[in-house]
This record gives C-alpha cells, sequence and structure tokens, in this order.
C-alpha cells in the first residue's frame, strides 16, 4: 500500500505531465496556426501575381524613345527587343541598356520604367562626320574616328550626311579636329568634302554645301562652317564665286573658284603666246 507521500508524489507528477502535454499541444497548435497564417500569405500573393499577369495592365504599355535626331525611332526599339506582351514588372533595365549600346551608332543609353507601364529610353547618338567609300564598301566615319560599314537599315542617312573622299585614314585622323567644334546639325548642311591639296597644305578641302556653294578651307577653318550662312549672307557674293574661310581670322571672303583661275591663267598664257 503506498504512503500518503508517495500518492501525492504520483499526483504532482501525473499534474505536471498533463501540463507539459498540454502546453506542448497549445505550441503545436501555435506553430501550425502560424505555418498556416503565412501559407495564407503566400497563396494570397500568388493570387496576387497570378490574376495581375492575366490582366493586359500587366503588359509593357509602351517603349518611348528620346535623343535622336538621325536614328529611327523603331530602330531603337528594336535594340530593346521589348514588346506590348512582355510584363512590366519582369522588365530589367540594366539588360536593355546594354542591348541598346551594342548598336555602333550610340554612345550613352538611359532606361528608366515609368508610370503607366512605360519603358522610356533615352540615348546620345554617335556624331557622324561624314560616309565614304573604302575597299569597295561605303563606311560611316564617326567622331571618335571608328568606322560602321553602311548596311542596308541605314542608307537613308547617306542622303542626310556629307560624302568624303580623297584622304588617306591617317589624313582623316587629322581631320577630326576639324569636326570637332561642327554639331551635327552643322555637318549635315554639307553635301560633299574633296581632298584638295594645294603646296602649303595637303589637308586643304574643297567643301560642296547642300545649297551648291563651294567652300575652301584647311582642318582649322573647317569650324567656321557652323557659321556658314552668316558668312556667305554678309559677303552679297556674286553667284558663281567660291567662299574661303580663313582660320586667322575666323572670317571668309568670296573670290574666284580656282578652276576659273586655272581658265584665266590658261587664257593668259595663249594670250601671251598669240602674241610672241
Amino acid at each position: 500500500m503506498l504512503s500518503k507521500d508517495t500518492s501525492k508524489n504520483l499526483v504532482d507528477d501525473n499534474n505536471l505531465m498533463n501540463w507539459r502535454h498540454d502546453r506542448r499541444a497549445n505550441s503545436r497548435f501555435k506553430m501550425q496556426k502560424k505555418h498556416l497564417f503565412l501559407l495564407a500569405i503566400v497563396l494570397a500573393f500568388f493570387t496576387i501575381l497570378l490574376v495581375y499577369f492575366y490582366l493586359p495592365s500587366s503588359d509593357v504599355f509602351h517603349v518611348s524613345v528620346s535623343g535622336n535626331s538621325l536614328l529611327e525611332s523603331d530602330y531603337i526599339k528594336g535594340l530593346t527587343n521589348v514588346s506590348n506582351e512582355d510584363k512590366f514588372l519582369l522588365i530589367n533595365s540594366s539588360n536593355i541598356k546594354s542591348k541598346v549600346l551594342e548598336s555602333p551608332y550610340i554612345s550613352e543609353a538611359n532606361v528608366s520604367k515609368e508610370e503607366g507601364n512605360i519603358i522610356n529610353v533615352e540615348v546620345v547618338e554617335k556624331k557622324i562626320n561624314a560616309y565614304l567609300l573604302k575597299d569597295n564598301k561605303y563606311y560611316f566615319w564617326f567622331s571618335d574616328d571608328t568606322y560602321c560599314e553602311i548596311d542596308d537599315a541605314h542608307k537613308y542617312l547617306m542622303s542626310r550626311l556629307p560624302f568624303i573622299e580623297g584622304f588617306t585614314d591617317e589624313q582623316l585622323s587629322s581631320l577630326q579636329i576639324g569636326f570637332r567644334d561642327l554639331s551635327q546639325e552643322d555637318i549635315n548642311e554639307i553635301s560633299e568634302i574633296h581632298s584638295y591639296p594645294i603646296s602649303y597644305d595637303d589637308n586643304y578641302m574643297e567643301v560642296i554645301m547642300r545649297d551648291g556653294n563651294y567652300v575652301f578651307v584647311d582642318v582649322y577653318s573647317l569650324p567656321y562652317l557652323q557659321n556658314y550662312y552668316r558668312i556667305w549672307s554678309g559677303l552679297s557674293a556674286e553667284e558663281g564665286l567660291c567662299l574661303y574661310l580663313d582660320d586667322f581670322t575666323g572670317k571668309g571672303y568670296s573670290g574666284a573658284c580656282p578652276w576659273q583661275e586655272e581658265v584665266q591663267q590658261d587664257s593668259t598664257e595663249e594670250t601671251d603666246n598669240q602674241e610672241e
């Protein structure tokens, strides 16, 4: 027969075990409740995502392009490889920027995601000095002294840029000094540039403007073509005369074109010969 103290101890042990059991049960219930709550949040989150991605409002609405003057916007949009079927939230701006900068025509780019599911692409185009014929192929010649073969998609630019010929690669590199201060708009006003070496300057140039006038410049006076229309209109030059730009004064003067002087010199020599 158990003593009174022994019975009391057994009761206390049973109570302790029951308390521990209840405590573990409550703990498991709270843990399960917490897990269920977290699971419910996760399921709700994924449900919202599924609904969002199913709706047309999750798609890219528009790709906006800015900063381009020579390049067509559709070309730059094509570089992004983004369409209206892409999901706006999944667009990675850095990846798009990298793709845009792969173009030889673009020097800088910034891509941002705007309100209304708009992808904004802002670019800085490389300045194109001219195009030229090299090894029976046409190339664009950029202001960083690089070249890019002209493909069919960009042949339309040839009508906006000057054609340059008669210079070696070394001479073209030295001509970058003259093109440096000309904007793309200034360059676009030039139709052709031909090498016209003279006794004291192998890099002397004959420049044909889009209005049909001829301008003769050296490397250092080439930047003054940005003032071409102001200089030419101020001279009130006669038709058929050429414009000469002076790199020392930054001014221009009109005079007989070189070929007119040659004809005149030949005529004078013939007259002198006849008199003799």
